[in-house]
Formats: C-alpha cells, structure tokens, sequence
C-alpha cells in the first residue's frame, strides 16, 4: 500500500486515536478526543490551512461527499466476486482460505489514499470511518456467508465483530500512512492459521494468532493496549454449506 508522498501532508488534520477497548480491542465509541492539532511549516502553511477550515465550515462539502458525519466514503476496491470462497478444497482448508485471505484483506478493507484523504477532510470524524466498515461488511458478508445471514442473529453479529476490527484497524492506517511522525510505517494487523481440524460434530476449528506492527510506530506509545493484539491466540469455528460460511463464532484462546 505504499504510495507517493504528498506535498500538502504538513498541513493535514491530525486527530488523537482513541483507546481501544483491552477485552475486545476495538475502538470505543465514547472514548474519542477532540484535541486538534495542525502543523505548519511557514505562514504560507498557516494560510492554506485557514483556507482549508473555511472553505470546510463554508460549504460543508468536498470532492466524494460532504464533511462530517455525513461524508460519503470511496467504496473499497473489494467485490462479492472477488471475494467468493474456492469451491475445490476441503473443510480444513476452506477454514484456513477465510481467515488467511479474506479475513485479512476484511481487517484493512477501504485503506486507500482516496479514503484517508476524505477521512482528513471529515476532521477524523468516525461517523466517516464507520461508514466505510459498514460498506465493508456488506459486501464481505453477501460474499463469504450463506443467504439470510442478516436475518441470522449469529451471524450478524459475527459480521459486526469483523466490522469493529475495520473500523479500528482503519482509523490507526489513516493517521499513520505516509506519516513522517511514524518514519512512514504504516499501521498494519493480519492474522496467522496455527492449525485447522474438523472436529466431531463436522464443523472446522481454525486456531489463530493475531499480528500488528504497533510497535514500529505511533499507535503502540498513544494507545498501549494497541501493543496486546500482536500474539493474541483465538479461534475461529465454521460450518459450511457448500462454499459458504452457514455458522461463525470467534473463541479466545485462554
């Protein structure tokens, strides 16, 4: 995801992360600051940014939607078929295929410069954030899970679990891409497959641990629970109907 560096970046919005939660280590809704900051580099920087504020409070409106809550997010570059399950593996594997590839590419879904771009101009609202991550689940979810999932209570509540973890894992890539405060680390969290069985009553057991570079950058010293999901071991535990996810259920691993 690297990309060229802007020349306006000394001038962005930056927005203080908010703590996440240690049990679920996700966001908490309650918890965002609004302590504002924005550096400049010279009296030019100060009146673009001026500029900038004004041209916001005036018009409340920007290229790809309006500011604030409700700014519209650039759709993700995820598609239901891109994303359906290979129909040629085996239990086993198919529970390994969801977690190392489409679980994955769900935790940073949306991560585009295009997105961090609206992200600033909303002045890191996370009405903005949530958004996008709901666009993410829906699409994530027509995808890998069987139809109805939304009548499904389970299974929509799976889906929201998969939601809060984009939710959080964008937010900390949008204040860190590209980032000379962060040596230009971007925040990134992926999980590995330890093992993947079937277990007695048919239904396939994928044992992970959890990764993320918070340490390599800003997210890991303003949020030090942050530091807790590198080495987190949990399970995933599926059914299928044919190449879909019919039952979703996340277990710590104690």
């Amino acid at each position: 995801m690297a990309g060229p560096r802007r020349t306006t970046r000394s001038t962005r919005l930056r927005v203080n992360l908010r703590p996440i939660c240690a049990v679920c280590k996700s966001w908490k809704e309650h918890s965002m600051t609004t302590n504002l900051s924005v550096p400049v580099r010279s009296a030019v920087g100060f009146v673009l940014v001026v500029a900038f504020l004004s041209g916001c409070a005036s018009n409340g409106s920007s290229e790809g939607g309006t500011a604030g809550g409700n700014q519209v997010a650039n759709k993700s570059d995820v598609t239901v078929e891109a994303l359906t399950l290979p129909t040629d593996k085996t239990p086993e594997q198919l529970g390994e295929v969801v977690v190392v590839e489409s679980l994955n590419r769900w935790i940073l879904a949306g991560a585009t410069e295009a997105n961090q771009s609206l992200y600033f101009q909303s002045g890191g609202d996370p009405a903005f954030t949530e958004k996008l991550a709901a666009q993410n689940a829906e699409v994530f979810g027509d995808a890998l899970l069987v139809s109805g999932w939304r009548q499904n209570g389970a299974l929509a509540d799976w889906v929201n679990e998969q939601k809060k973890i984009n939710v959080s894992a964008l937010e900390r890539w949008f204040e860190t891409y590209n980032d000379p405060e962060d040596n230009n680390i971007a925040y990134t969290r992926s999980d590995t497959v330890d093992s993947s069985v079937v277990s007695a009553d048919g239904s396939v057991v994928v044992n992970v641990t959890s990764h993320s570079n918070a340490d390599k950058n800003t997210v890991g010293t303003k949020d030090p629970a942050s530091l807790t999901i590198e080495g987190d071991k949990f399970s995933q535990t599926f059914t299928f109907k044919g190449n879909r996810i019919a039952t979703a259920a996340a277990k710590d691993i104690q």
